[in-house]
């Protein structure tokens, strides 16, 4: 036998927790009572003799014909409806009053003292005015869905815990053989290295869907050569159905993980990057690599063309500043930018000509009827024989 922990690795599933039934055993095996719903046309005291075992009819009380007979004592079947181990929905319907669960859905049960037939053991009924024991089916909840040991039936079940905290009923072994098929026995230790005997054990890992599992779901996978997506089935009639695993696909830019390997558009490295587009007729990187419409490849989505600006910066980021305007000085500064367009040492602010090299503030006077130093007289200090206000240089009547 294997030996693992109370913990055991079963595959995680959602849990419904089921009510269950309390039980009191009148032997040493059990210390809590049956809570039974009672129907409520049923009296507390009920017709039927409870505190005395039902009458059993024996074989060897019926008169026999003269030809020889077994004389071994045979316990015969009540009649159904109403008699033990009938099938019930509702107390009214047994002889008894009393209708209880059991491995084959309800059925009538008996009242009792200290002894049942095999397959049951006596155990009271707690809420009754009266002490009253039914003989109480051994209940196999194997691989059913709970919360404590005592949801586990009568045959030794403990709650076992996956690595989720979900419990699945087990049932107590000893061998392999007193298991059913698929299940394995094995040891079953606590997380503080108590033994607490062997159970018997889903070999897949997974309990199979029966009746006790309607409802729940539990892990399953869609896989193919992109990969494996996880989702959910549910235990129905039709077994474990409906998977909602996604199918694995090729990784498509769509901002989805389509091959389920947990990375998002893992094939697509410039998603998200700054990118410059060939259209837009400039060389910036203002764009941004986006998912293609198909989701597949990326492209840039840069649709805002810069185009060249006179301010000093390289708009366009063709690595020029300012190429296509005026540099009047071809001094590499555009005039837009240059403080002394004709490079003259004159700033522009007080050169009366600032694209003129040859007048600026202290330029020698020349006779030429021009303002060379910026005084607002032309021709200053030069002659002037008539006075007019023109230097005879320039005046073509001097006299």
């Amino acid at each position: 036998m294997n030996s693992i922990r109370r913990r055991y690795g079963w595959k995680q599933w959602s849990v419904y927790c089921t009510a269950v039934l309390v039980l009191l055993s009148c032997s040493d095996t059990s210390e809590e009572g049956i809570n039974l719903e009672l129907d409520a046309a049923q009296d507390s005291t009920n017709t039927a003799d409870e505190s005395s075992p039902s009458e059993t009819i024996i074989s060897g009380d019926v008169p026999t014909p003269d030809t020889k007979q077994e004389e071994d004592t045979v316990e015969e079947k009540e009649p159904c409806p109403g008699g033990f181990e009938c099938p019930c929905n509702e107390p009214n319907e047994c002889d008894s009053g009393y209708c209880v669960p059991s491995n084959d859905g309800d059925m009538c049960t008996k009242t009792c003292i200290d002894e049942c037939p095999g397959g049951y053991v006596c155990k009271a009924l707690v809420g009754s005015s009266d002490v009253t024991y039914l003989c109480m089916p051994k209940l196999d909840l194997l691989c059913a869905p709970c919360t404590e040991d005592k949801e586990c039936g009568d045959l030794g079940g403990l709650c076992l815990k996956d690595s989720k905290g979900a419990g699945r009923c087990g049932r107590s072994c000893s061998e392999e053989s007193s298991c059913p098929f698929g299940y394995a026995c094995d040891s079953i230790v606590s997380d503080d290295g108590e033994d607490w005997g062997s159970q018997c054990v889903p070999e897949s890992g997974q309990c199979p869907c029966s009746e006790l599992l309607f409802g729940i779901t539990r892990d399953c996978t869609n896989e193919n050569e992109f990969g494996t997506c996880v989702g959910e089935e549910m235990c129905t009639a039709d077994g474990w159905d409906n998977c909602n695993a996604a199918e694995p696909v090729a990784e498509l830019c769509d901002g989805m993980d389509n091959n389920c390997d947990g990375v998002i558009d893992e094939s697509f490295l410039k998603l998200g990057e700054n990118c410059d587009s060939e259209e837009d007729e400039d060389f910036c990187a203002n764009g941004v690599w986006s998912c293609s419409d198909d989701g597949s490849s990326v492209i840039c989505g840069d649709d805002n063309p810069a185009s060249e600006q006179c301010d000093g910066i390289d708009n366009n980021c063709n690595l020029t500043v300012d190429e296509g305007f005026p540099d009047h000085d071809d001094d590499g500064q555009a005039n837009c930018v240059d403080d002394d367009d004709d490079n003259d040492g004159d700033p522009d602010a007080t050169d009366c000509e600032p694209e003129n090299a040859q007048v600026y503030n202290g330029a020698a006077e020349i006779c030429d009827g021009t303002d060379q130093n910026c005084d607002g007289i032309a021709d200053d200090g030069f002659p002037d024989s008539d006075n007019d206000g023109i230097a005879d240089c320039m005046d073509p009547d001097s006299d």
